[in-house]
């Protein structure tokens, strides 16, 4: 019961509130009381408003501000770095002229030293002839007739010299009898017939001995003997292959030169100790420029020659290996009072 009581008292309590309520409703005092505190909580909000504003336009000021404090050190910086860099720049610009000035003294130092070098290789080569001079004069200084050929009367102070010859009372030169070793004549390649002079064919003064005499005059010519091999060229239908017939061993290339022209430049060089250039110019020259080798193919001759005897010097030297005696020379000794005969080997 005392349950349903309360109950009951809490219902009564909130229909009062709610009766209270709606009146407040119906009077308008709700009405005019929440209007007055939207009103106030309007102005609140606009003096916020108002304040954030404020700040706001502190903000941006003090932005702005910033914005041209740091523009304004930007600018001091970058003058200040021009100002390093024009420094720099100058700087720069002496030391390249420094260096560009050094280069060119080093241009001048490197060109006299050349021309130093030059004048001391020609007074090198001027000190050396005079020295083969000199040693030369000091030589034939030091002959007489004792180690020369020199007459005993060109000697300074010279006694006379008696010479033990017997005299014969023969004239000098060949003897009657002796002789005449003349060169040895050749046969002619050409025959040039000398005709008669007209005043020797009158027969009242003069008569044909039916004897000729005969002169040489030999000469040597270089001849150019050129040997071109041609040969017909087909094509396979089926491969497209181009073939000829093959040419002979040694002829490979477009121009090939034989035995005789890389004996005749082998011998120039390696015989008769002739430089490759001069060898060269001479083929040439007697050649009337048909023959224009290379410097590098007479450096080749000897390699190519070595090669192509490379098995007869094997043999020679597998029989010198094995033969008993590699030198074998003689001398002279005493031997019990006698002079006999050595045979040394090795």
């Amino acid at each position: 019961m005392f349950e349903s009581e309360s109950s009951i008292w809490d219902l009564t309590l909130q229909n009062k509130l709610l009766r209270d309520r709606i009146r407040e409703f119906e009077s308008g005092e709700k009405y005019q009381r929440m209007r007055e505190e939207t009103r106030l909580a309007r102005a609140g909000d606009s003096r916020t408003i108002r304040r954030l504003e404020k700040e706001l336009e502190r903000s941006r000021k003090e932005t702005i501000h910033n914005r041209e404090l740091w523009y304004g050190t930007c600018l001091d910086i970058e003058k200040e770095c021009g100002k390093k860099l024009a420094a720099k720049d100058k700087e720069l610009g002496a030391m390249r002229a420094q260096v560009a000035a050094a280069y060119e003294r080093y241009q001048k130092e490197r060109e006299a030293h050349e021309e130093t070098k030059k004048e001391l290789a020609a007074v090198r080569k001027q000190l050396e002839e005079e020295q083969e001079k000199n040693k030369a004069l000091t030589a034939r200084l030091g002959k007489n007739h004792r180690n020369s050929s020199k007459p005993s009367s060109t000697d300074p102070n010279h006694k006379t010299i008696h010479n033990s010859r017997e005299k014969t009372g023969k004239s000098p030169g060949g003897q009657k009898g002796h002789l005449h070793h003349g060169r040895k004549r050749k046969e002619p390649t050409n025959i040039i017939e000398i005709p008669p002079l007209k005043e020797h064919l009158d027969e009242t003064k003069y008569k044909a001995t039916g004897d000729t005499i005969c002169k040489q005059v030999v000469g040597v010519r270089l001849v150019v003997d050129v040997t071109e091999y041609v040969t017909p060229e087909f094509r396979n239908v089926e491969t497209g292959q181009r073939v000829h017939a093959p040419f002979p061993a040694g002829v490979k290339d477009d121009v090939n030169y034989d035995g005789t022209l890389k004996a005749m430049a082998y011998l120039l060089t390696d015989h008769l100790n002739t430089s490759i250039d001069k060898a060269r110019l001479f083929l040439k020259s007697v050649s009337h420029g048909a023959i224009d080798i290379s410097n590098g193919f007479i450096c080749n001759l000897s390699k190519q020659f070595s090669n192509l005897t490379q098995e007869e010097r094997d043999e020679i030297f597998e029989e010198l290996a094995t033969a008993p005696t590699l030198h074998a020379d003689f001398t002279f000794v005493r031997q019990n009072g006698k002079q006999a005969a050595v045979m040394i080997t090795a």
